[in-house]
C-alpha cells in the first residue's frame, strides 16, 4: 500500500510539474537555473542571441547595422504608433516557448514573461494610460481557451497600475494565417478585420498595445492606426519577440 501511495504521489508531482514548471528552470529549454529571480533563462540560452540587444531600429525595435537609425522596412512604410519594443528575437527556443504559451497551455510562461517585457518598457520610458491586448477573433479564443496577449496585458497591467482595456478593440473577422504572407498580403489579410468599440474614448490618452510576436508590425500597425484616426494621443508597443520578416528569393 505504501508503495502504491508513493507511486501516486510522484504521479502527482510529475503532472504538476509538467502543468506549473518549477521557478528554478528556464523559460526557454526548462533547465536548471541558479538564480531564476534575477536571470529566468540559462546560459546556454543566452548565448543562443535570445536577446534583442545592439543596434536596433527607432520605430520597430528590429536588429539593423551599427550606425543606422532606422531599418530599411519603416523607412518606406508608415507607422501609426510612435516605438516598438520586445525583449527577445524570435528564434529556435523563444519560437518554442511562445508557440507552447499560444497552443499548449503554458500559461505558467506568462507572469516572467511579463515581467522582463515591463523592465523593457520602463528602460525604454513609455509613458501611457492604457493597455490594449491584439484581439483574436471570439472563434479563435473559443477554440484555444485565451487570447495570450491579453493574459500578458492583464498581467502587464498588474504590474505597472495601468488599467487594461480587453474590448475596446475587437477583431470581428477570421483572418487566415499570417506566417507566410508579405507586407502587403498581411495587410489585405487584415483590412476591415478590427474596429473599435468606443471611438471618443481614445480621443487625447496614450495606450500600449500587446502582442506575442512582432514580424511587419502590420497587425500592430491597424490597431494603432484605428486608435490614431481617433485622436490618440502616443501610441506605443510592446511583444515578447521580434521576428524579422524574411526577404523572399
Amino acid at each position: 500500500m505504501n508503495k502504491f501511495l508513493k507511486f501516486l504521489n510522484l504521479t502527482k508531482d510529475w503532472i504538476l510539474e509538467q502543468i506549473f514548471p518549477s521557478k528554478a528552470k528556464c523559460l526557454f529549454c526548462e533547465t536548471d537555473v541558479p538564480d531564476f529571480d534575477n536571470m529566468p533563462f540559462c546560459e546556454h540560452c543566452l548565448e543562443s542571441n535570445i536577446l534583442n540587444e545592439g543596434t536596433r531600429c527607432k520605430f520597430c525595435d528590429v536588429p539593423i547595422l551599427d550606425g543606422n537609425q532606422v531599418c530599411d522596412f519603416c523607412a518606406s512604410k508608415h507607422k501609426h504608433f510612435t516605438k516598438a519594443t520586445c525583449p527577445f528575437v524570435y528564434q529556435t527556443q523563444v519560437r518554442r516557448a511562445i508557440l507552447k504559451l499560444k497552443e499548449d497551455h503554458a500559461l505558467y510562461l506568462v507572469s516572467d514573461l511579463a515581467k522582463i517585457m515591463v523592465k523593457r518598457i520602463s528602460e525604454e520610458n513609455f509613458k501611457f494610460d492604457y493597455i490594449i491586448p491584439v484581439p483574436v477573433h471570439e472563434k479563435t479564443k473559443k477554440r484555444r481557451g485565451y487570447n495570450q496577449a491579453e493574459l500578458l496585458a492583464k498581467e502587464i497591467s498588474a504590474l505597472t497600475g495601468k488599467p487594461m482595456l480587453s474590448d475596446l478593440v475587437i477583431k470581428y473577422r477570421m483572418t487566415k494565417s499570417q506566417k507566410f504572407l508579405s507586407y502587403e498580403e498581411r495587410q489585405r489579410n487584415l483590412k476591415d478585420s478590427f474596429s473599435l468599440t468606443d471611438k471618443n474614448f481614445v480621443k487625447d490618452k496614450s495606450f500600449l498595445i500587446v502582442d506575442d510576436v512582432i514580424t511587419t508590425c502590420a497587425t500592430v500597425n491597424i490597431v494603432a492606426m484605428l486608435l490614431k484616426k481617433s485622436k490618440a494621443k502616443e501610441i506605443y508597443v510592446t511583444a515578447i519577440a521580434r521576428n524579422p520578416l524574411k526577404k523572399k528569393k
